[in-house]
């Protein structure tokens, strides 16, 4: 589970601000704090994924299908200092023998 605010107001965050997980895994957002969000920032995603934003003050997930390195940041606050969060997504190893 991440959140999407660390509640420390002059340090405005994803919770954790790196995630590294599989090809088929879900990351569920918890919006801990009203005003933010989760969207897809452009051109910070992998080719042939779509757009991606959540609504304000509300619980968010994503299931990643495809590799790559995902940006994303609060919508609200893409001018501010909130940092942005990535995901980076692997195909998993099934055969470690070659």
């Amino acid at each position: 589970m991440w959140t999407n605010f660390n509640g420390e107001k002059k340090n405005q965050r994803y919770e954790p601000l790196i995630a590294s997980i599989d090809v088929g895994d879900t990351i569920i957002w918890k919006s801990v704090e009203k005003s933010h969000n989760v969207e897809f920032m452009k051109g910070g995603v992998p080719e042939g994924v779509g757009d991606f934003k959540s609504a304000i003050s509300q619980d968010a997930e994503f299931t990643f299908t495809i590799p790559g390195i995902y940006a994303y940041i609060c919508s609200p606050h893409k001018t501010g200092k909130m940092e942005i969060g990535r995901a980076h997504v692997w195909t998993p190893v099934t055969d470690v023998s070659r």
